[in-house]
Formats: structure tokens, C-alpha cells, sequence
């Protein structure tokens, strides 16, 4: 018989957000905090290719195909922990939901992921700053990815000089928070010396890496490569035998070559033949 039907309010916007947010976590995300792998000086050597491979290789483990959420804006400025950033567009929402739904976007828009987006890893970005801001728990994992979301954006995403300049502060500021949150992790200390331009305070950090680290080459490496650049050729060609030492057959292979020209190029032919003596052995 019909009759007059009552009008269905539409759903409120931040309703909206918050099922979204509860829905994701009720589906369980439950992947740990990537941890990076590699590295390497910010002067265009090898490694900081290798940064942005490794980058998107920890974010392509977990891609998914689901489109991500485009936001309305354009590229939000950098943050730090202390807070900063728009947070997203919506201020609804616990800094646990936030962190969730921005770990998923993460993941959901590395560069090779079907359906992936500069906005997707923009959204990202905004949804880790909101959980900061919010006070999510563990703030160096959120760091991390943070980092990780703008390494990403700068190796695959930056359009202009000017946008990748804006991404690798951002990186830098935020791997420099997971240091002071994680005084005694190498590998943290490692991925923000790279990124720093100045050439003394990189050469402090990667000492400090390698007194936290010693078995690990890749700080060795970039210091050796800092102290012969600096002037301190004997300390630099030490450094840099004992990372070709410590690296094993697969790294050697790739920075091998490098390493060998270095010291080359810096008068160190006793040490460069040493290293070539190293590749041999290990059938290089």
C-alpha cells in the first residue's frame, strides 16, 4: 500500500571514518613494524638507491589491492612526534585506528602495488601524524613507518626537486625522533646519518652507529667514504677494508668495485689491493 516512507538521514561523515577505522581493525591488521635493510651515503652512491629499494620492497610484503582514500588536499608539510601535519581530515578516530589505517595505506600504495597512489602514501602520511599527535603507544614504530612512507614518496612519488626535497626532510626529521626514542638502535642511528648533510655531524653518527654495531659494514662503509672526502685518508681506507671484509659474498659483489675505486682515486693502492686480494677469495 505504500504510504509515506520516513527519510533516511544520511550517516555522518566521521561516522563514517570511525566504521571504517573500527572495520579495518576488527579484520585484523596485525603486521609488525617493517624494518628497514640497507643504506648508504646522501651523495648518489649506490646506496641510497639501495634505501629506496629497500624501502618499497618492506612495503610491497603486505600490498593489497584495495584503492586507497584520496584526501582533498595537496602535499601536507613535514612532522615531527612532538605533532604537526593535518593529522587527516577528520579528527575522529583513537591514535591506535589512526596508526592502523595508516600502516594499510602504507602498504596499499607502494609503487608497484596494483591500484597504488601518491595520494594513498600522502593519506599515510597524514594518519601516522594524527597517531603521534594522539599519543599512539609505541611512537618509534610509528616513526619508522612515517620514514619508510616518506622514502617512498620521495624515490617514487616526488614530481619536482623542490616536492623530493620536502619528502627526504621529512624523513630525516622522523628517523631523528626514532633515534632519541631508541638511543641504542644501530640500525636507526645508521638510516638517519645517511640522510644528513652536514659532513662532520654524519661522520659523528656513523662512529656512534659502529660502536653500537661493530660487525656491521654498512656504516663503515659510508664513514670510510666521509673520512677520505674529509682529509683523514688512513682512518677512511681502514674503514673502508674492514666493511669490504664484513660484508658477505652478495654485498661485496655490489660494493666491492666501489670501494676499490675509492680507495684508487684517494692514493691508497696497498689497501685497494687488499681488498681485491678479499674478492678473490671469496671467488669475486
Amino acid at each position: 500500500m505504500g504510504g509515506d516512507r520516513s527519510p533516511v538521514a544520511p550517516l555522518p561523515r566521521r561516522g563514517v571514518r570511525v566504521a571504517l577505522l573500527l572495520a579495518l581493525l576488527v579484520a585484523g591488521l596485525s603486521a609488525s613494524v617493517l624494518v628497514e635493510l640497507g643504506g648508504s651515503t646522501p651523495r648518489g652512491g649506490s646506496g641510497a638507491v639501495e634505501v629506496a629499494s629497500d624501502v618499497s620492497a618492506e612495503l610491497s610484503q603486505a600490498a593489497a589491492t584495495a584503492p586507497p582514500r584520496v584526501p582533498a588536499d595537496g602535499m601536507p608539510p613535514a612532522v615531527s612526534s612532538a605533532g604537526g601535519g593535518d593529522g587527516g581530515d577528520d579528527p575522529g578516530g583513537s591514535a591506535e585506528m589512526h596508526f592502523a589505517l595508516g600502516r594499510d595505506l602504507a602498504r596499499r600504495n607502494v609503487a608497484d602495488a596494483p591500484g597504488a597512489s601518491k595520494q594513498g602514501l600522502e593519506q599515510a602520511r597524514a594518519e601516522f601524524a594524527a597517531a603521534l599527535r594522539l599519543g599512539y603507544g609505541d611512537r618509534a614504530a610509528a616513526q619508522r613507518l612515517l620514514a619508510q612512507t616518506y622514502a617512498s614518496l620521495a624515490h617514487d612519488w616526488a614530481s619536482t626537486s623542490e616536492e623530493k626535497r620536502l619528502y627526504d626532510q621529512g624523513q630525516r626529521e622522523a628517523r631523528r625522533e626514532v633515534v632519541a626514542l631508541s638511543p641504542a638502535d644501530a640500525d636507526a642511528r645508521y638510516e638517519y646519518a645517511v640522510l644528513l648533510e652536514d659532513r662532520r655531524l654524519r661522520i659523528e653518527e656513523l662512529g656512534e652507529a659502529i660502536r653500537r654495531a661493530p660487525r656491521d659494514p654498512r656504516p663503515r662503509r659510508a664513514l670510510g667514504e666521509d673520512l677520505l672526502e674529509e682529509g683523514e685518508p688512513e682512518e677512511g681506507a681502514r674503514q673502508l677494508v674492514e666493511a669490504a671484509e664484513l660484508f658477505d659474498r652478495e654485498q661485496l659483489e655490489l660494493h666491492g668495485p666501489t670501494i676499490r675505486h675509492l680507495l684508487r682515486y684517494h692514493g691508497r693502492e696497498q689497501e685497494e689491493e687488499r681488498v681485491r686480494e678479499w674478492m678473490e677469495k671469496v671467488g669475486l
